[in-house]
């Protein structure tokens, strides 16, 4: 209980602090909007929405002084954002919305298409070799497991078949192994020996089949890597292809580099006049 009771005043302390900071950015928004009012309509709108978000309001505190104080904050930063956008025509605020949106995903959303059309163009180049080498290696992979599929199966049947023919043990040494069978004859032995010597070269014969079924592995095992990312990713690649209006990485390069300046030129360069809570 005492410990939850330290954390609840350090928290208040926090608050405290934070609503001070609160107070003087909703005046240097105001400050800040007439040279940049895109960006101080943006960083002023991302406060508010913390600030619902996280309740600090005057239901956070218990004493009568510090629930004014949220409140008054509360009452600044809304009336400087009432403010901030009553002095903006249609197209500043617009502006800002659009900054915003670039700032919290269409930026992220571009690096990352950039990424996946540089994917899409190599694969591109890639593509008709894939074509070309994926039947050779899955064909020589079928017939690998053809041969030893038979060659086991055909094996581990005689084997069971002649063992089944040999009937019941009517004879056992000393350690209790069976040395003769009911029906134990030439046929059988024959049967059961045939089984094992399949079986036998089955794996003899399955290590240089191994290595002639592998023979396009190194260049069959990258191409298709590369094949099953693109595959991965093509639902995303459409999407935002669609929503970017291209799947050239140099284009949507360009353009995310553009709105990039586009957002610095409505940002303030000297570090002062930068909102932020610090």
């Amino acid at each position: 209980m005492q410990r939850m009771q330290e954390m609840r005043r350090q928290n208040i302390i926090e608050a405290r602090k934070t609503v001070v900071k609160l107070d003087k950015f909703a005046e240097k928004a105001i400050a800040v909007s007439e040279s940049y009012s895109e960006y101080a309509l943006m960083m002023t709108g991302r406060v508010l929405d913390l600030v619902r978000q996280t309740g600090l309001n005057a239901d956070f505190f218990e004493e009568i002084a510090d629930m004014e104080r949220a409140a008054q904050m509360n009452e600044k930063l809304e009336a400087a954002e009432s403010s901030i956008r009553s002095s903006m025509g249609e197209d500043q605020i617009s502006y800002s919305t659009r900054m915003q949106r670039f700032i919290d995903i269409e930026e992220d959303e571009m690096e990352a298409h950039i990424g996946d059309c540089i994917s899409n163009e190599d694969w591109s180049k890639n593509s008709a070799e894939f074509a070309e080498v994926d039947p050779l290696h899955q064909g020589r992979k079928k017939k690998f497991m053809i041969y030893m599929g038979a060659s086991l199966g055909i094996s581990l049947i005689l084997m069971i078949a002649g063992v089944a023919m040999m009937g019941e043990c009517i004879e056992t040494d000393a350690d209790d192994y069976c040395v003769t069978y009911e029906n134990e004859s030439m046929v059988t032995s024959v049967i059961t020996g045939a089984g094992l010597l399949g079986l036998l070269g089955a794996f003899i014969g399955g290590i240089p089949g191994f290595f002639w079924s592998r023979k396009y592995q190194k260049q069959w095992k990258p191409l298709a890597d590369q094949f099953s990312y693109v595959e991965q990713i093509k639902e995303r690649f459409h999407s935002m292809a669609k929503k970017y209006g291209t799947t050239s990485s140099v284009e949507i390069s360009d353009t995310r580099s553009s709105m990039i300046a586009w957002v610095e030129k409505l940002t303030p360069s000297d570090p002062s006049m930068l909102l932020d809570l610090d």
